[in-house]
């Protein structure tokens, strides 16, 4: 069909001009960080800020630093969490660059091989944490290079520690200083945020519940927790099935929404979103409507009307239609942002865009009957940006096989 596929993970285009409009200027050293080489120091910076954005759980400026000089009388917890955090960093940054994936693997190697110097039940300062956010780091990285299995092990881990720290328990954040409670609910809301969206992406069991305060309002959201306060917000509209259910195709996690048949509660306000930087922005809205679609695909009706459930308009997160007006949704989003595309896709958020994908390509043969051509539409539109900014990934090979045949 006249496809042409896109360049594996290049990015073509001047990346640090578009660092330079999103504040980042000083620390993208331009094309020279993405070449064959290994990334520079000031591009390892850019890369932390990315993970930073989505996870304000660490010290950026004393873990940059710590990293650009690595001291050699560090403890066995801090050195691991410092080189957990690389390995993460450079991960979630993975469709960055095109000098494959050799590099990520050989610092996930050597970051697992310091975090088995240390006893990681060990009792440790209740404040420092290191051995818990060393596990969640590895998992990110672990996640982020496809690892599945390694991945689920280690949020286990990271999560076991955090239960064994009573976090889950908000009267425990009682006894914590105001700044120290802060810190420590960005860490369980983050473990929540992670473990809810790793399971509903590989049909995994959750263990943790929405039960602890936010790290402040969503009203008064603000710098370098407002993304992390509208993720939150967007998983406290939904219900979770703790226990799960089997069905002929294996495990899955049931989702639907607190509010019956209204799937317009996860839509945000322009306001709660004005204060994110825009690739938070762009993350947040992808999530809101993979979220739609994890409802349409894994939802249930609760509680059900007496005459049964029936998708229907009147019942729009289940009417056949969904994934067609989510993914255009997404077309819309990702249309609009385009210059900053190559920078806010991770392969996290890859892995949500060919989630929507595949529910569109779904309803494709009854759709054909109904709306001709619709969903190839969408389809094509988001081949077509990904082809733009020249980015692979799974979304892109899912697309070029899907339009191709």
């Amino acid at each position: 069909m006249g496809l042409r596929e896109p360049e594996g993970n290049k990015v073509i285009g001047d990346v640090s001009s578009t660092a330079s409009r999103l504040g980042l200027g000083n620390y993208f050293p331009g094309n020279n960080g993405i070449g064959s080489q290994p990334p520079s120091t000031n591009t390892l910076s850019v890369y932390i800020q990315r993970l930073y954005w989505s996870m304000p759980i660490f010290d950026i400026v004393d873990v940059t630093q710590n990293l650009v000089q690595m001291p050699s009388n560090l403890p066995a917890r801090r050195y691991a969490l410092l080189l957990a955090i690389k390995a993460a960093a450079h991960a979630h940054s993975s469709l960055l660059r095109d000098y494959g994936d050799e590099c990520n693997h050989q610092l996930l190697t050597e970051a697992i091989r310091a975090s088995k110097k240390y006893d990681v039940v060990e009792e440790e300062d209740n404040y420092s944490l290191e051995g818990m956010l060393a596990s969640f780091f590895l998992f990110i990285a672990c996640w982020n290079l496809d690892r599945v299995t390694s991945a689920w092990w280690y949020l286990r881990q990271s999560i076991g520690l955090a239960l064994a720290r009573r976090l889950n328990q908000e009267a425990e954040y009682q006894s914590f200083t105001v700044q120290e409670g802060e810190r420590k609910r960005r860490i369980f809301w983050t473990l929540l945020i992670a473990e809810r969206t790793f399971c509903l992406m590989h049909d995994k069991p959750v263990v943790l519940q929405a039960d602890i305060i936010l790290p402040c309002s969503p009203s008064r959201a603000h710098g370098e927790v407002a993304a992390l306060v509208c993720s939150a917000t967007l998983f406290q509209r939904l219900l979770f099935d703790t226990s799960g259910s089997w069905t002929a195709t294996g495990f899955v996690t049931p989702v639907t929404l607190k509010e019956y048949g209204n799937d317009t509660t996860l839509s945000p306000s322009s306001q709660s979103l004005s204060h994110l930087p825009v690739i938070q922005r762009i993350d947040h809205l992808v999530t809101m409507n993979w979220l739609r679609a994890k409802v349409w695909e894994l939802g249930s009706a609760q509680p059900r009307p007496s005459s049964g459930f029936i998708a229907s308009n009147e019942n729009a997160p289940w009417r056949l239609e969904q994934p067609l007006v989510i993914g255009s949704h997404v077309v819309e989003i990702l249309q609009s942002s385009v210059d900053v595309l190559t920078l806010a896709l991770t392969p996290v958020l890859d892995r949500k865009l060919h989630a929507i994908c595949a529910c569109v390509f779904d309803i494709l043969p009854p759709m054909q009957r109904i709306r001709p051509g619709v969903c190839e539409a969408v389809l094509r539109g988001l081949w077509d940006l990904l082809c733009k900014v020249n980015l692979g990934g799974r979304t892109a090979d899912f697309l070029f096989a899907k339009l191709k045949a």
